[in-house]
């Protein structure tokens, strides 16, 4: 989970940790962390095989592939 604090969040951090933690809790391979700064720099930190990304429409998937490209870019 990043952390942006220019960004106002419904649930705290721990909240959202919480929340993840308890929907993957049958999958063991399945880790949540949190961190700040860049994502592709985090990734590249720990050896990250796989990014989980919440979606909510449409719109949401198309903010996502530009930064899935902009990632792909950087690393």
């Amino acid at each position: 989970i990043g952390i942006n604090a220019d960004k106002k969040y419904m649930f705290s951090l721990e909240k959202r940790k919480k929340f993840i933690n308890d929907a993957f809790k049958d999958f063991p391979k399945v880790k949540v962390v949190t961190y700040e700064g860049l994502t592709v720099d985090f990734c590249k930190e720990i050896d990250a095989q796989f990014i989980l990304r919440g979606l909510r429409n449409p719109a949401d998937f198309e903010f996502e592939k530009a930064i899935a490209h902009t990632n792909r870019t950087l690393s």
